[in-house]
């Protein structure tokens, strides 16, 4: 009968000092050739343990590594830790899931990136990606499918435009499109004299007339053009009378139409149409006032323009014309001047005497030199702006009119008013002697 016993053994169970009781259990058997054995107590587990020779009880992954058995290592966060051999390789002796990184998740991404949902995604060429289809290209369009169900790529031009077939059943709206038309007429040529009869098709300039039921060719030829059909005997019918000589006068109004290529005049008078005669020098007015004869208007009535006998037009001055009357009080006033020396950048004021409401009739100039002069008035002691430029050679007399003696005039102020030629020198050499007169009106 076995001998079975139980007590509590005091065990440091975790190496760090202490005791623990803990319950163990005995038994022995009374059976020839010996007794049960009795299990080792708990030891601290460490790296490298040789395998048990007595029984024992592990929670504790452990490794075989060929001779020893080591601790199995990972952590709360990572988990186990297990080594994919030297390259770290895994050998698929099943299906799993494959995690991706890199350039692998790259090309995964974008094989799923051209798909989009229609209608809510814009597509974006700078971002959006897509796949490419492979096509042939192809300047001649080819057969690349022989049979039914055989597969072929598409097919494009030079342009890399898709080449495209339109059912014949599908109505093509091509109402905003730009449509080259291929015809059966013949190419375009220049026409020419003597064309033969087009073959159908053709397109010209062949012209055809309507003769009420059929089209009929337009008859003509090189030389007289187009034949056009007078009437049964080719007249021509006008509404002109017979042409006839204009051998009178008087001759009663013509009825409408009329055509003369002889000049008559209408006579209001006698109330007939009349040969206009032509006029010798000197000859006559006769009863029949032949000819042209120039009027004027008085504003109310017409009268007749005359010349003399040598043919000069005669007019009469009215008012207005004629010479200025004659001034009250004339004046010649003389100025002389002191020498003005050479070149153009010495200039002299030569100033009329102090005259209050004066006309300039004209002004005499002679100088020894070449000379310019400039035309103003003083008006209370101040130049006016340029009222005439003249300018003349060397020991000539010059005479300066001014259009009208109403052009300039002086002043009526309480300082000085009087004429004034501003004098330059345009010799570079020489000294000028000047000598100015004056001539003015009330």
């Amino acid at each position: 009968m076995a001998d079975q016993r139980s007590i509590f053994v005091p065990v440091d169970l975790d190496t760090g000092g202490g005791t623990e009781n803990v319950l163990m259990i005995s038994s022995r058997g009374e059976a020839s050739g010996g007794s049960l054995p009795v299990y080792s107590p708990p030891a601290a587990l460490v790296d490298n343990t040789t395998n048990p020779t007595v029984g024992g009880v592990q929670t504790f992954l452990m490794n075989f590594d060929g001779s020893t058995w080591d601790r199995v290592l990972g952590d709360s966060t990572d988990g186990l830790l297990i080594n994919l051999g030297t390259n770290n390789d895994v050998i698929n002796l099943g299906t799993f899931v494959v995690q991706e990184d890199g350039a692998a998740l790259t090309a995964l991404e974008l094989i799923d990136n051209p798909v989009q949902v229609f209608g809510t995604d814009t597509y974006l060429e700078a971002t959006d990606s897509g796949m490419m289809i492979g096509v042939v290209r192809n300047d001649v369009l080819a057969t690349l499918a022989s049979v039914d169900n055989e597969i072929a790529p598409l097919q494009v031009d030079a342009t890399g435009a898709l080449y495209t077939r339109i059912a014949s059943s599908v109505a093509l709206d091509v109402s905003a499109a730009t449509v080259t038309v291929d015809t059966e007429l013949p190419t375009a040529a220049t026409l020419g004299d003597d064309t033969t009869n087009p073959s159908v098709p053709g397109v010209g300039s062949f012209g055809h007339v309507w003769d009420g039921s059929t089209w009929d060719r337009q008859l003509g030829d090189q030389t007289d053009g187009t034949l056009v059909n007078l009437g049964t005997n080719n007249d021509v019918t006008t509404e002109l009378p017979a042409a006839a000589a204009m051998t009178t006068d008087s001759i009663a109004n013509p009825t409408s139409p009329s055509v003369t290529s002889h000049l008559v005049g209408y006579d209001r008078v006698n109330d007939d149409w009349t040969r206009i005669a032509g006029l010798v020098d000197g000859e006559a007015v006769g009863a029949l006032n032949a000819g042209f004869l120039q009027f004027g208007s008085d504003g109310s009535n017409y009268q007749a323009i005359t010349t003399d006998a040598s043919g000069h037009l005669q007019v009469d001055v009215l008012s207005g014309g004629g010479s200025p009357p004659a001034p009250t009080t004339p004046v010649n006033d003389t100025q002389t001047t002191a020498t003005v020396d050479v070149g153009d950048a010495n200039k002299v004021n030569v100033d009329s005497a102090d005259v209050e409401d004066r006309k300039l009739a004209w002004i005499d100039i002679w100088s020894s030199v070449n000379w310019k002069g400039e035309i103003f008035t003083v008006d209370n002691g101040s130049p006016s702006t340029r009222k005439g430029m003249t300018g003349g050679p060397a020991m000539t007399a010059v005479q300066y009119i001014p259009v009208h003696e109403d052009f300039i005039q002086t002043g009526s102020t309480a300082g000085v008013d009087s004429f004034r030629l501003v004098f330059t020198n345009l010799d570079d050499n020489l000294i000028a002697d000047v000598h100015v007169v004056f001539h003015y009106n009330d």
